[in-house]
């Protein structure tokens, strides 16, 4: 396999920190690689899910729930220092640039890029959590190499040192610098989890994403619009980015948006030129991504059946006159009742706007609600 390397921020004393990724797919390695498992990875809802187990068995028990925090600790080096059995079948090519001549090594761990090292590795991480859970009353599990626990907040950092404790018997550590101690919230796989209020008589727990990575995925954007550019490899980890960021709005906004992204991100878009579908993307994460609502999840289930509500917008053009709509659906599944609605938006709102500057995007949206009528087929 051949190497290359990606800038991952700055290291505590300000230089630039680098990752090195072996290149499983270019090398043909991952298209040859058939899996025989996959791994099931948990989200960013595995606190809030625990809390709700908690203030559950509480219930069941009738004692109060005790206060709650949440903590993440980071397997130190993860991949490379769990190592494989067939050396021999892992070599590495890179480029020297002091030597200018190509160097071949072994690669004892797992290698980045591969499609059979997220199996494999998960399989140690699975057998931590399995332990620490067992012998200590951690309720831990993993995403990758990101352990995340929710424990009550009488146990302090406890749960830190126990999964320690598991690491160092079996030769590994924690990187220290990434842990982030228990505490009501925390940033869980980039989304900010709060379990505060979790044990209070009807409370709840909440998520948001954080705004650091709104702005990153944002910039991101923002620079590959200016030099007209968005590569295969760029758009990956775009997708991957804004799919960890809807995820507390379930996927449910921006999904449409998305699509051009997904298509360079897999090839069905080839090329790398900035186009205008990219343009439009943009344009819809600058307005919506600073104002993602939080999720906030109850502790307790709710009782009643929720409101069903579908919206859709259609747009077409009659002659050299744009024609855009909005359209709503609503079932109520106690009373059974159907309510329809739309709406023919009018011309200011059908055009195309100029692309927003990013201290406008800031800017409170217009209003469409000052637009003639409703046609309502029943109203509540």
């Amino acid at each position: 396999m051949i190497s290359f390397v990606v800038r991952q921020g700055l290291r505590p004393d300000g230089t630039p920190k680098y990752r090195r990724i072996d290149d499983g797919k270019q090398a043909g390695l991952n298209g040859a690689t058939r899996t025989m498992e996959s791994v099931t990875l948990i989200s960013f809802l595995f606190p809030i899910l625990v809390a709700r187990a908690f203030v559950a068995s509480a219930r069941r028990r009738g004692v109060p729930c005790p206060r709650l925090w949440l903590g993440l600790d980071d397997l130190r080096a993860a991949y490379r220092v769990v190592p494989v059995a067939a050396i021999h079948l892992s070599v590495i090519a890179i480029w020297s640039v002091k030597k200018a001549r190509v160097l071949f090594f072994r690669l004892p761990g797992h290698a980045f890029g591969l499609v059979a090292s997220v199996c494999n590795f998960s399989q140690f991480a699975h057998f931590v959590c399995h332990v620490t859970l067992v012998f200590f009353l951690v309720v831990v599990d993993h995403y990758v190499d990101d352990f995340i626990f929710t424990n009550p907040a009488s146990a302090e950092s406890s749960a830190h040192d126990a999964l320690r404790l598991v690491l160092l018997m079996l030769g590994f550590d924690v990187e220290l610098d990434k842990r982030q101690w228990a505490a009501p919230s925390n940033v869980v796989l980039g989304v900010l989890v709060s379990v505060a209020t979790a044990h209070v008589p009807g409370g709840a727990a909440t998520a948001a994403p954080t705004a650091d990575r709104v702005a990153k995925i944002l910039d991101r954007l923002r620079e590959a619009a200016e030099r007209k550019s968005l590569s295969s490899g760029e758009a990956q980890t775009l997708f991957g980015k804004l799919s960890f960021t809807l995820l507390p709005v379930n996927l449910r906004i921006g999904r449409a948006a998305c699509q051009s992204i997904s298509r360079r991100a897999s090839g069905k878009d080839r090329g790398s030129r900035w186009n205008p579908a990219l343009a439009t993307s943009l344009r819809f994460f600058e307005r919506v991504l600073p104002r993602l609502p939080p999720l906030s999840v109850t502790m307790l289930p709710r009782r009643e059946r929720p409101l069903l509500v579908y919206t859709d917008a259609a747009f077409h053009t009659e002659g050299a006159k744009p024609v855009a709509s909005l359209g709503f659906y609503v079932y109520d599944p106690i009373s059974k009742e159907e309510y329809r609605s739309s709406l023919e938006l009018p011309q200011p709102c059908a055009r195309r706007p100029p692309r927003p500057s990013p201290a406008a995007s800031a800017r409170p949206l217009s209003p469409l609600l000052a637009c003639q009528r409703w046609d309502h087929s029943h109203h509540r």
